[in-house]
């Protein structure tokens, strides 16, 4: 028996393997307004979810459609992948399918880290506690462009959630992976020398068109001469040094005209260009009313063999397999071309002002065609940074100011085109100073506060220059009621707790790298921390003894306290007065008769007469508080005796 490691795909050829994709994700949750955006990341070390906020553009109208994607970096997402009867294609080290009932199903694993995504920028993370039988794949990735729709919507789980503009969307993120596991077969042994070549898979690939001038011609009873330019261009190349050289070849389809240019030297230029010269006879337009001549190319890019690359498909060549192209000669006048459709109609949104070096979104998907479809969407964005590409939007930013102009033309399926111009000015990258609250704001509670300014995403907050502030609104509260730690200045987030209800004022001042500064306060109220209300029931009058407790009278004590300010009910104590000489004014010390969390207690009495019960109740915080800043004699307590 042998044994090997062997690889599962989604699917394979030419004895490569097809990684396996999903698309789980993240949930991108649009505040109420409007502007903010929360995204759901996944902590690796707790193994629990949490909440990073982002900022638009102070210029951007409301609602936002999409959030800052630029600024989106370092998130988070994971996805659990069951391996019981996980279906496969098994490969081994030398691309050879093995078969299923080889494969021991107790070895199927994903390796750590070895997941990997389409997305732009990714990392794959390892967990602390990964387990490759039970994999959890995580993946660290930026966030890219992705257009929402009621599709991508996710409901709430109480309508009343979603006031304002607030809606959340599922983000989807691309994971790939392979498994891996052992397998076990039969073999047979050769005495022979085995040898080994190592290769690198290229993910580079070569793309080629021709352009045949003319492309068509009116016949005038003579040969009908065509120039025939046949381009290349690779893309998605790591290493331009890799290349070697280009082969060009460009023959008629019919075969009689061939022409070759090989080992064409790269010298690093990822393009090549050749053009030659062919012959349409006119023996062609014998008893034929128009003749379409073929022309067939490829270019092949072959990579040098110290590189050690190899193209998944064609070896140490790159190749754009067979193009086409054809010109037309005709003796009567030319077709006449297919009619027209309606056009397309180009469509911008985009803001109107931006400061400098912030993102913003160039919007065209509302560009529509109305008897279509547009097939491409080609941007004009002077002195902006970044490319769109053939999207219909995308993020870029400016880093000059005043006047610019954006266009956006679109060609549809009948090649019909439509641009739009968008006007917008940039502006100084002010910065606007802003405190986000979070906590309870009620008395011996943590507060915090959080510097979520608004500013050009590349002119940030110096956090070093924060400067912050809090004091009672009025004179009638001391500061040492207001407990924090260490000095404010110079941190972008603080936790206080208040010992005293009252108005507060709490103040920020911030400077950008740009050099622009601002001030903004917040007033907070904070509420006092009520007593819990004690409140007990028993029945007034007792004849019953219980033979069970010595013919002792059995009382029935229920507690029906409460926090009226959501705290918890955390301890109680039940006392007892007996009125000794029965004069109906229960002077007489109490006695604990229990003590706990029980909301029932029975007490048993021997003596006939009168009993008066009594309860102590005390409150633990239900909010989240300081402990360092807190005593025993900051829990709110109340009886009944008082």
């Amino acid at each position: 028996m042998r044994k090997e490691t062997v690889n599962g795909f989604e699917s394979a050829f030419n004895g490569k393997g097809t990684v396996f994709e999903k698309t789980p994700g993240n949930a991108f949750c649009r505040y109420s307004d409007g502007r903010k955006w929360q995204v759901n990341s996944f902590s690796t070390d707790t193994h629990s979810q949490f909440r990073k906020d982002y900022f638009r553009e102070a210029a951007a109208s409301l609602p936002t459609y999409y959030p800052p994607y630029a600024q989106m970096a370092e998130i988070v997402g994971y996805m659990n992948i069951d391996l019981n009867n996980h279906p496969a294609v098994w490969l081994n080290s030398k691309g050879e399918i093995v078969d299923a009932k080889f494969v021991k199903k107790n070895t199927i694993i994903i390796p750590p880290k070895t997941h990997t995504s389409k997305m732009n920028k990714h990392t794959a993370l390892g967990l602390k506690d990964y387990d490759p039988k039970n994999p959890r794949l995580a993946l660290q990735y930026k966030a890219e462009f992705y257009g929402f729709s009621e599709k991508n919507q996710i409901p709430a789980s109480n309508p009343a959630f979603y006031t304002g503009h607030a809606q959340c969307y599922g983000y989807p993120f691309n994971l790939q992976y392979y498994l891996q596991a052992e397998a076990e077969y039969e073999t047979y042994t050769y005495g022979g020398t085995i040898t080994f070549n190592y290769a690198k898979t290229a993910t580079a690939y070569i793309t080629g068109e021709i352009m045949p001038e003319p492309n068509s011609a009116r016949f005038e009873n003579k040969d009908v001469k065509v120039r025939v330019t046949i381009n290349a261009e690779i893309a998605d190349i790591k290493d331009p040094g890799a290349i070697s050289h280009y082969d060009v070849y460009l023959n008629n389809e019919l075969g009689d005209q061939k022409f070759e240019d090989k080992a064409i030297p790269a010298n690093r230029n990822m393009k090549i260009s050749r053009t030659f010269d062919f012959v349409i006879p006119a023996s062609r337009m014998t008893n034929k009313d128009s003749h379409d001549e073929v022309f067939v190319g490829r270019v092949r890019a072959c990579y040098k063999p110290s590189s050690y690359y190899v193209d998944p498909v064609y070896g140490k060549c790159m190749d754009t397999g067979k193009i086409h192209a054809s010109t037309n000669v005709y003796k009567a006048k030319a077709p006449d071309p297919p009619a027209k459709g309606l056009g397309p109609v180009a469509i911008i949104h985009a803001p109107f002002e931006v400061m400098l070096g912030d993102d913003i979104t160039l919007d065209g998907t509302d560009s529509y065609d109305p008897d279509g479809t547009i097939e491409t969407y080609t941007w004009q964005t002077p002195n902006a940074i970044g490319s769109i590409g053939n999207l219909p939007a995308g993020e870029v930013y400016y880093n000059k100011l005043g006047p610019q102009k954006v266009q956006l033309c679109v060609r549809d399926n009948d090649g019909e085109r439509d641009c739009a111009l968008h006007s917008l000015v940039v502006t100084e990258p002010y910065i606007q100073a802003n405190i986000y609250q979070s906590g309870t704001l009620k008395e011996n509670r943590k507060v915090t506060f959080s510097e979520f300014s608004f500013t050009s995403s590349r002119y940030p907050v110096i956090q070093s220059k924060n400067q912050w502030t809090v004091k009672a609104l009025y004179d009638d509260i001391p500061q040492s009621m207001i407990k924090y730690e260490g000095s404010l200045d110079g941190k972008d987030r603080f936790d206080v707790l208040f010992k005293q209800p009252g108005d507060y004022i709490v103040t920020l001042s911030v400077e950008n790298t740009a050099g622009f500064r601002d001030t903004t306060s917040r007033i907070v109220t904070i509420k006092p921390d009520l007593p819990p209300v004690t409140a007990i029931s028993a029945e007034s009058m007792i004849e019953y003894r219980d033979p069970k407790h010595m013919n002792k009278a059995k009382f029935v004590l229920k507690d029906n306290s409460y926090s009226p300010d959501g705290d918890i009910l955390a301890w109680g104590r039940w006392y007892v007065i007996f009125d000794a000489n029965n004069d109906g004014i229960f002077s007489e010390q109490r006695r604990l008769i229990d003590e706990g969390e029980a909301k029932e207690v029975i007490y048993y009495a021997d003596h006939v007469g009168k009993y008066q019960f009594h309860k102590e109740t005390i409150e633990e915080f239900g909010q989240e508080t300081i402990p360092a800043f807190v005593t025993a004699s900051d829990r709110r307590r109340s009886q009944t005796w008082e």
